[in-house]
């Protein structure tokens, strides 16, 4: 009864053990531990525990069930991932990012439960229950800690506790059995060894795990040494470029922290446009002559950019569709209806870490920036540089968030209509406005109209260039925007273009020599980076009459702290940003790793996902099933390939060959008939087996110990004899097993 307790005992701390890390897991999630997917692994792990028992009894067809059951769990996983989302794109963003960048759906919690429940309880049953090995285990237990160091998040202190106590719970349990065994517990150097490494891991996971703020002292020491931050520093200039391709060229370096951003919104930042396309060079110019304007003009610029507010604008036509009715018709009764549309300002303070650059980073809608110096230069396209020097202290930005009032806009009719339609009614409602004392409402309309005639000059200015888009990707933008009407809806079909017809983000992707162009990347090999993607939508853009311009920048990281996003060079970002009448630019994201592609009421799958380690969730799988399978093929060929080794020893003859018969017989008997054979001379062994299966062994016995005390070889009479007795033998156990179920049965 001891004993029976002593095992369940053990049993109960496995299951324990097994749980709390898949339920860790669950938490990192949002998940608590009465959560319907916690019970839902439970019940997993202790069916999987029932069946292990099981398995040790039966190991082929255990082993046949298992492999099926492996099959099952990743066929399921699969199923979840992919379901309404052929690419597994928003699944990685979820993973990957603690559910930071992707919503959480049931499907994503229904994968993590068809995959971790079934690999922890097969790692910590094994190693717990049926070959006890603490490594093995502890390894087992930083699965989840692994998952936290990935998302940057911290694990909480109950989970680390109950998962380290149940370690300790099954170390003392096994050590005390092990002492009981052999009356010590021995320990020799390499156990020691793998000690202090397991010991030294288990610190540094610990010290990852924990989030570690930027501003604490020697931080920049710590990361010169341990986070490669000097290596890529000297090779980031900061400067502007005189062409395209800083995105691809950051992204190559290590990936080394630029800024620290504290605001609210992951945003993209913007730091350079270009304007001219080059086919031959397969890159992006800027356009000469930049009007760069500084001191009071800059600030009035920047006021402009203030007043180009979609609820300020919308104050403007309602009032302008009370005063005149052409004005009224002109817009949709959707957009009149509506009291807001949910325009917020926002703001966020960007640290350089050890960085500087020519230019001050900032979003595309950018109304203010408080920066130490005192000359700031600002470009029509809204490009904010210093006049003098470069930066290096921190900055703060104020802007509109890019999310919510745009779709509602757009959805509303707020964007419908055409240049003509649009010049028409701005213009006339500015003068209607004035005409009856609604000055401030005039001033929104003008900064509107304004930023309309300078994105319609820049067209103009850039019209020239439209000779460089290739033929094939014209005739391929007319075909997908054709009977579209409004900028808005021809934008947004080109970006789903790229998230709908099988695009892939490729770092590592080199074409052919002489094919680095847009027609091959967009019409034969579909993989590329970002500035392979934003270049093919510029020209496409552009080739069916849409306002639109290459913009390189960053996307920010998210970290643990609250509020808190990291730029790194790996961040370094191109995508294009498009003039929407009545609304202004707007960023739209044709990469189909990005994870915030603008929505603009289409409630499609844009195939959105991270733009980091894109690949890292099916490398992930691919480790694992190569795991899983080499396990199970060991896990079943192991015992085969001893047995086999076992019968080419009896089937070379001589006293090896005998004496392997004696261990066998030794061995099946005991364990089919719960004897300790160990301890057993050869005479008590024979006499057992009488006992047991009234099967007379005396003369293998004899010539047993003929070849192991009179260390004599066996004549081949005895050899054979020897064989034909373990033949008998075996035939007697399976006699005898069967005899007893069948009594079992009655």
């Amino acid at each position: 009864m001891n004993k029976y307790l002593e095992k369940s005992g053990e049993y109960i701390l496995s299951f324990l053990l097994t749980f709390f890390l898949n339920a860790s897991i669950l938490g990192l999630y949002g998940e608590d531990l009465t959560s319907v997917y916690n019970l839902m692994s439970a019940v997993i792990i202790l069916v999987m525990f029932i069946f292990f028992g099981f398995l040790k009894k039966h190991r082929v067809i255990g082993g046949v069930i298992y492999v099926f059951a492996l099959l099952f769990c990743l066929t399921m996983m699969f199923r979840f991932i992919f379901s309404g989302d052929w690419s597994g794109s928003g699944f990685q963003s979820w993973f990957l990012t603690a559910g930071e960048r992707q919503p959480s759906e049931p499907r994503y919690f229904l994968a993590l439960v068809s995959a971790f429940p079934f690999f922890l309880s097969s790692v910590v049953y094994y190693f717990s229950n049926v070959l006890y090995r603490t490594v093995f285990l502890m390894l087992g237990s930083l699965v989840p800690c692994a998952l936290y160091v990935k998302t940057l998040s911290s694990m909480s202190t109950f989970y680390l506790v109950c998962i380290a106590g149940l370690n300790a719970a099954l170390y003392a349990a096994n050590a005390e059995k092990a002492y009981k065994k052999d009356d010590s517990v021995h320990s020799g150097t390499g156990a020691k060894y793998i000690a202090v490494i397991m010991l030294t891991c288990v610190t540094l996971l610990a010290a990852s795990v924990i989030p570690k703020s930027t501003k604490t002292k020697y931080y920049e020491v710590f990361e010169y040494y341990f986070m490669d931050a000097g290596n890529g520093q000297s090779k980031i200039s900061g400067a502007l470029g005189q062409h395209s391709g800083n995105a691809g060229l950051y992204r190559e370096l290590d990936n080394t922290e630029l800024y620290s951003i504290q605001g609210e919104d992951l945003l993209y930042f913007r730091d350079q446009n270009f304007d001219i396309y080059s086919q031959d060079e397969h890159c992006w110019y800027p356009l000469e002559n930049y009007s760069e304007v500084n001191g009071e003009a800059a600030n009035d610029m920047l006021d402009s950019r203030r007043l180009i507010n979609c609820d300020d604008m919308l104050a403007a036509m309602k009032r302008g569709a009370e005063l005149d009715d052409s004005l009224r018709t002109a817009v949709s009764e959707e957009l009149l209806s509506l009291d807001s549309v949910g325009e917020v300002s926002a703001s966020a303070t960007i640290i350089p870490v050890g960085f500087s650059a020519e230019y001050y980073l900032s979003s595309l809608r950018t109304f203010n920036i408080h920066a130490p110096s005192s000359e700031i230069l600002i470009t029509p396209h809204m490009e904010l540089r210093p006049a003098e020097g470069s930066i290096s202290s921190a900055y703060s930005v104020s802007y509109y968030k890019e999310s919510g009032a745009k779709d509602r806009w757009v959805t509303n009719g707020g964007a419908d209509f055409t240049d003509d339609e649009y010049r028409q009614y701005i213009n006339k409602l500015i003068n209607t406005l004035l005409r009856n004392g609604e000055t401030e409402l005039a001033e929104t309309a003008r900064a509107f109209s304004d930023d309309f005639n300078y994105a319609m000059q820049y067209k103009e200015d850039t019209s020239a260039n439209n000779s460089e888009i290739p033929e094939d990707i014209a005739r391929l933008a007319a075909e997908l925007t054709e009977g579209m009407t409004y900028d808005w809806q021809k934008a947004a079909a080109l970006q789903n273009y790229f998230t709908d017809e099988g695009f892939a983000y490729d770092l590592d992707y080199i074409p052919p020599m002489g094919r680095n162009t847009a027609s091959y990347f967009v019409f034969t090999s579909k993989r590329g980076t970002c500035s392979d993607f934003a270049t093919a939508y510029t020209l496409m853009a552009r080739s069916v009459g849409l306002t639109v311009r290459y913009t390189e920048g960053f996307s920010p990281d998210i970290t643990t702290d609250n509020d808190i996003f990291v730029i790194r060079s790996g961040s370094s970002h191109a995508y294009p940003e498009v003039y929407i009448l009545n609304l202004g630019w707007t960023v739209f994201e044709p990469t189909v790793s990005a994870a915030y592609n603008i929505d603009l009421t289409d409630n499609s799958d844009n195939g959105g996902g991270i733009k980091i380690d894109t690949d890292i969730l099916f490398n992930s799988v691919i480790v694992l099933c190569i795991i899983f399978g080499t396990g199970s093929v060991v896990f079943l060929a192991v015992p085969g390939a001893k047995r086999l080794r076992e019968e080419l020893i009896i089937g070379k003859g001589g006293a090896a060959a005998v004496q392997m018969i004696y261990r066998r017989i030794s061995y099946v008997f005991g364990k089919k008939f719960g004897v300790k054979t160990d301890a057993l001379t050869p005479r008590e062994l024979s006499q057992k087996l009488n006992e047991k299966l009234s099967f007379n062994a005396d003369e293998f016995i004899g010539i047993y110990e003929k070849t192991i005390f009179g260390e004599i070889s066996p004549t081949n009479e005895e050899y054979e004899r020897s064989r034909e007795i373990y033949r008998a033998f075996g035939k007697a156990v399976r006699n005898a097993r069967k005899t007893e179920k069948n009594q079992s049965h009655r």
